[in-house]
């Protein structure tokens, strides 16, 4: 099968159709997608990443090795666990990013924003509920899921899994966990919904075929899963419909903090709009915009600003919401350095309070989460 994409493997292999070639084409696609990233460091003590600011929302590239693109499957051929997983970062655990370690006298520190597009979206569409949700530690993710599917809502929205209170209510919906398949259609639907034109946008979230297997649904049965979410989230639709006319109006579209970019519209995608409302190809990207844009926004001017800070630090990576940065053992910015990441910024009026994930690795390449 020369010449076929992942992206068509996938289409064969969710329209049903078995055959051991395409198994083999998938593992040797998997194998190739390792070694393509490989074979430029061997031989090398060490790396030297380049940055370029040249992505269309903001974000840096960062080439030879493009870091950001290793990824963290586990690749370990000893690793007791089976099937894809997160790797560990042990002897008998590791992913190719763990291949990349600190100079002797240095270390890693990296974070994570938590949900950051979907606070945004929320602040921009004036949902003030899922605000209160983020801040509060709930598990927005149940909470949406119930007003979904009209199930009754857990006593407990912050452990709606362990707290004795919610027994009943588990017992009652059959839940399966934070797997559970609503919740996990919830979950999917959030963050592949905020900024897409419609329930179509469903498919190209990464867990939608994930979410198909476990909802036991097909191509259609995913989009009713996502009407569903956006029928439950009246103030986004409109939000969205409300800046599609202003794309329409302007022919750009720009972040929170002013950032702007230029968007040309075809005349028959004016004209679409005007006759039947319905958004195009501009519109999409002026929502990407208005997402990764501010999110690439926030994340220059904290850069900068930890630079400021602290002099002798130094830029490993950014990959989407989350930085890599390089420091002498010397130096120990945690936890103080979360006041700058975590901090609070104010979208369409709201308080958005930024949260993140923390780890370290140390110059042995052993990794430590940060709390």
């Amino acid at each position: 099968m020369p010449g076929v994409t992942e992206k068509e493997l996938k289409v064969l292999v969710d329209s049903g159709v078995v055959s051991p070639m395409i198994d083999f084409r998938r593992k040797f696609s998997d194998a190739d997608s390792v070694l393509r990233y490989l074979r430029p460091m061997v031989g090398l003590s060490e790396v030297h990443p380049h940055y370029l600011p040249t992505q269309k929302s903001g974000r840096w590239s960062t080439t030879g090795p493009p870091l950001p693109n290793f990824s963290v499957e586990c690749i370990s051929p000893s690793c007791p666990h089976t099937g894809w997983h997160v790797a560990g970062s042990t002897e008998t655990c590791w992913s190719l990013r763990d291949l990349v370690v600190p100079r002797p006298n240095e270390w890693f520190l990296k974070f994570d924003w938590d949900a950051i597009e979907a606070k945004i979206a929320a602040a921009e569409s004036g949902d003030q509920e899922d605000l209160q949700l983020f801040d509060s530690g709930a598990d927005i993710h149940v909470v949406t899921m119930c007003k979904m599917f009209g199930l009754p809502m857990p006593p407990n929205i912050v452990d709606p899994h362990r707290s004795p209170e919610c027994y009943q209510w588990r017992q009652e919906l059959g839940w399966g966990g934070k797997d559970d398949w609503r919740r996990v259609g919830s979950k999917t639907c959030r963050f592949s919904l905020a900024y897409a034109i419609g329930a179509s946008g469903i498919h190209e979230a990464k867990g939608a075929q994930e979410l198909s297997r476990l909802a036991g649904v097909d191509h259609k049965g995913l989009e009713a899963i996502a009407q569903k979410y956006l029928d439950s989230k009246p103030k986004l639709v409109a939000w969205k419909y409300r800046t599609f006319e202003k794309i329409m109006k302007t022919g750009e579209s720009r972040t929170f903090l002013g950032r702007r970019k230029r968007l040309f519209i075809a005349e028959n995608e004016r004209q679409r709009w005007l006759a039947y409302r319905r958004p195009g190809d501009s519109c999409k990207q002026g929502l990407n915009h208005l997402a990764q844009g501010s999110v690439a926004d926030i994340m220059n001017l904290t850069i900068n600003s930890i630079k400021r800070l602290w002099p002798c630090s130094r830029l490993g990576y950014q990959s989407h919401d989350g930085l890599l940065t390089v420091w002498p053992t010397s130096v120990q910015p945690w936890p103080s350095i979360r006041e700058i990441v975590e901090q609070t910024w104010r979208i369409n009026g709201y308080p958005v309070k930024l949260t993140a994930t923390w780890s370290r690795v140390n110059s042995d390449g052993t990794k430590e989460e940060l709390f």
